[in-house]
């Protein structure tokens, strides 16, 4: 089996597995692979630019997919080996930390000087539901910074659980990153050239979760992912 089939068969499942709607999977059934049949003797017929998207979320998307399923079972106050494992599956985070609804740093790790100077004090007025998993993308001296939090429960108080992440270091990780933007709502978080400036993300999602968008004379493929009440959006530059 050839490495792209093998790279769209895991992206198939990685669309399945995600909550990035029905709408996605239908993406994948019309563009990715079509047949409803797998003949390994045969290469399927695919558009190369959604090929390399596919690719690039199978990547990217698939790794903060693994994340959000491991914060979404993480339901205590976690300690120095849960978070030594998740820097050992996940060596691009920059930190793990709970804080109280006050402010005060519950729990740290690495522990040590917090070079990112966060505030997570607004957090808290969009954390929603206990356990429920939302995000953030929050500016730091050194460049913006990926937030995942949640609420979780102790003997004491609600605190929050946060594991965050340098977004130019996530974001560009292919051979494909040229091509890419990514968006939160219609805010462009990398890279700083924003191609698609003025496009409506917030009016394109009410009506899809992908699809194909034309500016200035090119072609783009774009692909939301919702996480918590915010949408995470993909866009790849085909031409």
């Amino acid at each position: 089996m050839g490495k792209k089939l093998l790279v769209l068969l895991v992206f198939g499942v990685f669309l399945t597995s995600c909550a990035v709607g029905r709408k996605a999977k239908e993406f994948y059934r019309q563009y990715i692979y079509p047949k409803t049949t797998v003949n390994l003797k045969e290469k399927p017929e695919i558009n190369v630019c959604v090929d390399r998207f596919a690719s690039y979320l199978t990547e990217t998307d698939g790794r903060l997919e693994n994340l959000l399923e491991d914060l979404n079972v993480q339901e205590t106050l976690p300690g120095d080996m849960w978070a030594e494992s998740m820097f050992k599956k996940y060596p691009w985070l920059t930190a793990i930390e709970v804080v109280s609804h006050s402010g005060e740093n519950i729990f740290q790790y690495p522990k040590g000087v917090d070079i990112k100077q966060l505030k997570f004090s607004q957090l808290w007025s969009k954390a929603g539901n206990l356990g429920q998993i939302n995000f953030q993308v929050c500016s730091s001296p050194l460049g913006p910074e990926f937030v995942l939090y949640k609420k979780i429960w102790t003997s004491k108080a609600n605190l929050l659980l946060i594991v965050h992440f340098d977004v130019n270091l996530f974001f560009k990780r292919t051979e494909c990153t040229k091509s890419i933007e990514i968006f939160v709502s219609n805010r462009c978080i990398w890279p700083k050239s924003n191609r698609l400036k003025g496009v409506n993300w917030d009016a394109l999602l009410q009506e899809r979760t992908y699809g194909r968008l034309d500016k200035d004379g090119k072609m783009w493929w774009w692909l939301g992912r919702k996480i918590g009440d915010k949408w995470l959006i993909y866009a790849y530059l085909c031409s």
